[in-house]
């Protein structure tokens, strides 16, 4: 099966925690909370998050795979990564 990545604006990182089950949770300055979910993603959730934590305060894109499923780009997502046009402060 061919791999599908749908990349997405997300904004200014403003929050990322892992929650009790093991998820790893974003969010932006507008308060859109996205999760990578530990069920799909949990050996690659350590990198992520602390590339999240880096990225905290930056303008952000967000991918979410739709490799198995239609996930949902405004629910979950699989990486992150800095846009490539810097925010003016």
């Amino acid at each position: 099966m061919q791999k599908k990545l749908i990349s997405k604006q997300f904004g200014i990182l403003k929050l990322v925690k892992l929650d009790a089950y093991g998820n790893l949770l974003i969010t932006n300055d507008a308060g859109l909370q996205v999760k990578m979910a530990f069920s799909k993603w949990s050996q690659q959730i350590p990198q992520t998050h602390e590339k999240c934590l880096e990225y905290v305060g930056c303008d952000v894109c967000i991918v979410t795979s739709q490799t198995i499923a239609p996930w949902s780009t405004d629910d979950y997502f699989c990486d992150i990564k800095l846009n490539k046009i810097k925010a003016v402060s």
